[in-house]
């Protein structure tokens, strides 16, 4: 198997999934688990230019696109 479409399995399941699995109220989980087991893949940040591992230095914030983020 090609590594990137391991990785993509990878954060689909463990990051995306598992989060919404766990903490998502059953509305986003009706909403969003039925495309992410078919058709959609899932994306997360892990960090942005100028603020590298520290979170709190972080400035990007989230809109409501109609696009699926974890």
């Amino acid at each position: 198997m090609d590594p990137v479409a391991g990785v993509i399995v990878d954060v689909q399941n463990t990051i995306c999934n598992n989060a919404l699995l766990r903490w998502a109220t059953p509305q986003q989980k009706d909403q969003y688990l039925p495309s992410l087991a078919a058709d959609t893949i899932a994306a997360y940040a892990l960090s942005e230019a100028g603020s590298g591992s520290d979170a709190f230095a972080l400035g990007t914030r989230a809109e409501d696109h109609a696009i699926i983020s974890c």
